[in-house]
């Protein structure tokens, strides 16, 4: 378990990643099915320098590795029709889409149309907020800075699992689905009790599901396998993302399978009659990040081929 010190070093490492050009594109033949049997999915995020300097390019090289279903992070300032055609046109589905508790505090009923007119099925709060925004305005890097430093109270993480039942009301009157997405804040200690128990026992199990990022989990000193056993059925959506070390202070991000999570125990672990969805992300980058998505595909596919052996 990360005490809120170790915190402190930790979240630079999310914050921090390299723009790489555009490799061509690649393996256009490649399966799209992964472990479990499901479409391996990429969560927009790791190729978010490339998507904002070339949306189409960067989506047709996606499609030509194989993958086949996006995590929206952004619509890179295209309407959600404009958006649509693309994915429309590279043969992609938009499955789920991350927004941060702040953005979802204003035009709620505006992204949830959105999202229905790109056909997602998830809206996902990526990171958590605070009712007191003005609170954390005068820490060093703003509010989200501070928060990724442990900034909450248990009163603060309450409020996120209310203000997620709210939005996911919301969401289940247009048929999408909920969830929450974490980092390694949520289990951040607060004497005896854990940040993450207290926002998941706020918000209502039939509402609001979880997306569990595996190398948070790891960075937050549980094991996600294990972890995954322990929430069950709410974990209907994953992070696939792969860690050099869980030693710290710090953590890099890396190709899934060339890290240290063990991705047979996870995907052996998960309730597959719940599981909609998962989806590759990186945050740090040795290589081009399209190079790092192809190698994280790659090694999906032969992970699902030695399950297909037996």
């Amino acid at each position: 378990m990360i005490s809120r010190r170790q915190f402190v070093s930790i979240s630079g490492a999310l914050l921090a990643a390299t723009a790489l050009p555009i490799p061509p594109r690649v393996n256009a033949g490649a399966a799209t099915s992964g472990p479990l049997g499901r479409p391996i999915g990429i969560q927009l995020y790791t190729v978010r320098e490339q998507a904002s300097a070339d949306l189409a390019g960067t989506l047709a090289a996606l499609a030509a590795i194989g993958y086949r279903e996006i995590e929206l992070a952004g619509l890179h300032e295209r309407s959600a029709h404009e958006f649509a055609r693309l994915l429309n046109a590279h043969g992609l589905r938009a499955t789920a889409a991350h927004y941060s508790m702040f953005a979802l505090q204003t035009d709620l009923g505006q992204k949830i149309e959105d999202l229905k007119t790109l056909g997602v099925e998830h809206l996902v709060c990526s990171f958590p907020g605070t009712p007191d925004v003005a609170r954390l305005a005068g820490e060093p890097g703003g509010p989200g800075a501070a928060i990724m430093r442990g900034g909450l109270t248990l009163d603060d993480w309450r409020w996120n699992g209310d203000e997620m039942n709210r939005v996911a009301e919301a969401a289940a009157a247009s048929d999408l689905r909920c969830a929450y997405h974490n980092h390694a804040m949520e289990f951040v200690d607060y004497n005896g009790v854990r940040a993450f128990d207290v926002l998941l026992q706020r918000a209502d199990a039939q509402l609001v599901d979880v997306e569990l990022d595996c190398a948070w989990v790891a960075a937050g000193g549980e094991n996600p396998a294990d972890y995954i056993r322990q929430l069950g059925g709410r974990v209907t959506l994953l992070h696939i993302k792969d860690l050099l070390s869980i030693q710290g202070p710090s953590f890099e991000t890396t190709p899934v399978g060339s890290g240290v999570i063990d991705w047979a125990a996870v995907f052996a672990a998960v309730n597959p009659g719940r599981l909609a969805h998962y989806f590759v992300e990186q945050e740090h980058f040795r290589m081009l990040p399209l190079a790092a998505a192809r190698a994280s595909f790659e090694y999906l596919t032969g992970l699902a081929a030695e399950q297909a052996r037996g």
